[in-house]
């Protein structure tokens, strides 16, 4: 992930925490400090911005549905992009800056690293 625009790091957030909480089970969400929080808690007001994911295929689904329900529970305007042409393209536009988060089915590889790295990327989790 690029650190490029503060305010998508707190929507990137909130979207990690909806995936942590559909991945938990149960009836408690975590939270994206892992604490666990009710699951009738109301979700953040007026997030704004755009976030634009690619990457694996197989993963697409799921992070779709991700986006979908975030846009269900939190008001606001936030536009998120979802393809999914494959891990390795995926990996190609992150290391381009084309994109915020990169879907993938495998670990990116030290070739893609140092790519990303040439192209002062180097916030890769």
């Amino acid at each position: 992930m690029t650190t490029r625009d503060p305010g998508r790091l707190g929507a990137l957030a909130i979207i990690a925490a909806f995936v942590v909480g559909a991945c938990s089970g149960g009836g408690a969400t975590a939270s994206p400090t892992g604490a666990s929080s009710d699951a009738g808690a109301e979700p953040p007001a007026d997030v704004s911005g755009s976030i634009v994911i690619s990457g694996s295929s197989t993963v697409e689904p799921i992070t779709a549905l991700v986006a979908e329900i975030f846009n269900e529970r939190v008001s606001g305007d936030v536009s998120i992009d979802v393809t999914g042409p494959g891990t390795s393209d995926g990996f190609e536009r992150f290391c381009a800056g084309e994109t915020d988060i990169s879907d993938a089915s495998r670990s990116i590889r030290d070739s893609e690293i140092e790519e990303c790295a040439g192209k002062g990327i180097t916030d890769i989790i």
